[in-house]
């Protein structure tokens, strides 16, 4: 197949001419520039670290935390020793601090 060049350079800066005035042209790449509405949600929601788990299991159970390690769904999974030397998991919201179980 053989095309023209005069032709086909009219054919590319239609493609690319912009709309005339007082026509708005809708971005084709919009979808693509923002991401999904829950995930501002998802990202505002901040995450209170570990240290914060621990302190919050702690004092929850009154015993002494012997590790801290992120667990599913933003939540944090606390070792601790309790004062009568048995060992508990602790589940702690990493949001807000709340412990769990």
């Amino acid at each position: 197949m053989r095309f023209s060049l005069p032709a086909l350079l009219a054919t590319v800066m239609i493609m690319v001419a912009p709309a005339p005035p007082g026509q708005a042209s809708p971005d084709p790449w919009h979808r693509f520039s923002s991401p999904p509405s829950g995930y501002h949600l998802a990202r505002r929601q901040a995450d209170i670290g570990a240290d914060a788990a621990a302190a919050s299991a702690g004092q929850a159970t009154g015993g002494r935390v012997l590790s801290v390690r992120k667990g599913k769904r933003g939540t944090y999974r606390v070792k601790v020793l309790l004062p009568g030397g048995r060992v508990r998991h602790v589940t702690v919201d990493g949001r807000d601090g709340k412990v769990l179980d």
